[in-house]
């Protein structure tokens, strides 16, 4: 279904702008993956409404997103199991969040943050074998996944020390966190796929 309105609005795009034939699958896939990540930031932007805690969706989608993009991680075959995946992983960081605030204290959100942080720094990013990265890229992608996850780390220090805001350095913390676990888990897969 996702790919035949890709190539539907593909074919608008066709009747409207001058383009090369030869790249329609090129433009397909684009408008496929928008129409993925739009309807999984919807979704999630929903779920949030529906917790009645929009600021964790924005705090998620953006730690999330950003770091996810050159951390690299764990990626579903299908787009429909993307979506559940990513929606999956936000609930999940929502009630790790929830969790830690429950807590009443910041520590374990701290060590969860610097033990996610340190995971990252040293794995980013993880290679997909469908998605191959050159050399330059890979180092690219770890120089900017670091400068990421440094700066996120620091904006929660800093939300939490000015603001005192337990809930708020929690959102931080478990989006970090689940960046460090999708990487956690293409690792374990690719050990796996390794030793068969």
């Amino acid at each position: 279904m996702l790919h035949r309105c890709a190539e539907r609005l593909t074919d608008v795009l066709y009747r409207h702008a001058p383009l090369s034939q030869q790249r329609k699958a090129v433009y397909v896939y684009g408008v496929e993956l928008a129409l993925s990540n739009s309807a999984g930031f919807l979704s999630i932007v929903l779920l949030s409404l529906l917790l009645r805690e929009p600021l964790s969706a924005l705090i998620f989608l953006v730690v999330f997103v950003s770091l996810r993009n050159f951390s690299g991680g764990f990626h579903a075959e299908t787009y429909r199991s993307c979506f559940l995946i990513t929606n999956t992983t936000y609930l999940a960081s929502f009630l790790l969040s929830r969790g830690l605030v429950f807590c009443g204290s910041a520590v374990p959100s701290a060590g969860i943050l610097l033990l996610s942080c340190v995971f990252i720094w040293i794995w980013a990013p993880i290679r997909n074998k469908h998605h191959p990265l050159s050399a330059g890229a890979i180092v690219r992608n770890r120089r900017i996944s670091r400068c990421l996850t440094a700066a996120e780390a620091a904006s929660a220090v800093l939300a939490f020390a000015y603001g005192r805001n337990l809930s708020l350095f929690s959102c931080f913390v478990s989006s970090v966190a689940a960046v460090a676990v999708m990487m956690g888990i293409a690792k374990l897969k690719e050990r796996r796929n390794q030793n068969d």
